[in-house]
């Protein structure tokens, strides 16, 4: 205030003091300099202003509600949008943290997977968000996981609309679904890949133990896919020395190792050193730490010394049944470092998702073009492994003689997954 005092002060003075200058002529000077001196205001204040930036961005997300709460994936996700919404200054974001499925328990208290359902409140939080974007060239979605993803084919095979070009690429850059292979409807879809930082947690849980368990919320989900199949191909392939392949002849991905009786009541063998421990029928799993940890209970002697857990807030009975039975297995952590609760945690698996969503908004908010890959790799810097300390030793030689080869294998497992996608046969 004081500058701006100063400012007006050095223009008017000259004229308040001019006596010989008729009432008119001040007036006159007095308007004219007021007008300098507010032009000068509004001008400074303008300099870095575009008409683009000044544009607000209207953009909803959706996350599912059982993603949020375990200050994992789901609740950084939300944080990183928030901290966006501060930082970009034009973004006017709505977030809906929504229940996917719809619980329906018999009547003997057994729980009925035929009755787990879509929960008919998300299915209409999403239409009315894409009816939105559809509508306003303004506004902009993030949706989040394979369910959204069904959903969001669903909208647009009842529409039964031929979009044109232009209006079809104009949606792809404004509705984005994450952890999602590629969608029949003009949307972009991501995923992080977790093949190549799974292969060398693979090669190295063999320090540990002749045998293992993977344990994923459901097959299908590209994202534990990528994991179950790189730590598999890992584990076997420093375990028994065998380059095993996983394409069939036509070069599409043959998931027959996971999918060939691999689940959560087929245990380890001489002739299967690695067993699938599949919690759920869909992307939710469990969702419940206690029975994730009654689960492992259930396979506890069975010679397996090394658990390898990707499925989100299961995690939690996981890591707990990890520090109860420390001095029998090792196991990895997820997202989030495990080492300080359960001192059998070896190396932790870290997917940045929430760094990939702040690219996208930022993308969005300085009104670019959206650039995104439909995978993201090891490679690519949006996941990484990370070994204790106590462990390293052991694990340098490890991670640097077979790193290359993990994202070699990571590059063809994805092309594998992308034909099969093509040809209908995943």
């Amino acid at each position: 205030m004081k500058s701006h005092r100063n400012i007006r002060k050095l223009i008017l003075s000259p004229i308040l003091n001019a006596e010989r200058l008729g009432r008119h002529v001040k007036s006159i000077a007095l308007c004219l300099a007021f007008c300098l001196v507010q032009s000068m205001f509004v001008s400074c204040g303008n300099d870095n202003i575009t008409p683009q930036q000044a544009q607000s961005v209207t953009v909803y997300a959706i996350v599912p509600s059982y993603m949020v709460g375990d200050e994992s994936e789901g609740s950084e996700i939300i944080r990183t949008i928030y901290f966006q919404e501060v930082e970009q200054g034009n973004l006017d974001i709505s977030i809906m943290a929504e229940d996917v499925y719809e619980n329906k328990q018999l009547t003997s208290g057994e729980y009925d997977k035929e009755t787990d359902t879509i929960n008919d409140t998300y299915a209409k939080t999403i239409e009315m968000v894409l009816g939105e974007v559809v509508l306003d060239s303004h506004s902009h979605a993030i949706l989040v996981g394979p369910a959204a993803g069904k959903q969001v084919e669903k909208y647009f095979a009842d529409k039964k609309q031929d979009y044109t070009q232009e209006k079809a690429d104009s949606l792809r850059e404004r509705i984005v679904v994450m952890n999602c292979d590629s969608l029949d409807a003009p949307v972009s879809t991501t995923y992080i890949s977790l093949y190549a930082v799974s292969y060398l947690a693979g090669t190295m849980a063999t320090l540990f133990s002749d045998y293992a368990v993977v344990t994923i919320p459901y097959l299908g989900h590209p994202v534990s896919d990528s994991g179950l199949a790189g730590f598999w191909h890992g584990f076997i392939q420093e375990a028994k020395d065998e380059d095993m392949d996983f394409c069939d002849d036509e070069g599409n991905l043959d998931l027959s190792f996971i999918y060939n009786g691999m689940d959560s009541e087929t245990l380890v063998s001489d002739d299967s050193p690695l067993a699938c421990n599949t919690l759920g029928w869909n992307e939710r799993g469990f969702n419940n730490g206690i029975e994730a940890y009654m689960d492992l209970l259930d396979i506890k002697n069975e010679n397996i010394n090394f658990f390898y857990p990707l499925a989100g807030m299961s995690n939690n009975g996981i890591y707990l049944f990890g520090r109860r039975y420390a001095d029998e297995v090792y196991m990895s952590s997820m997202d989030r470092d495990m080492a300080t609760f359960t001192s059998n945690v070896a190396y932790d698996i870290h997917r940045l998702t929430s760094s990939l969503i702040a690219q996208i908004l930022s993308q969005w908010a300085q009104h670019e073009p959206l650039q995104l890959k439909p995978v993201y790799t090891m490679r690519d810097g949006f996941c990484y492994i990370r070994y204790i300390p106590a462990y390293e030793d052991n694990y340098s030689p490890m991670f640097d003689y077979y790193r290359d080869t993990a994202m070699e294998r990571e590059e063809k497992y994805i092309q594998a997954r992308t034909n099969s996608l093509k040809n209908g046969t995943l």
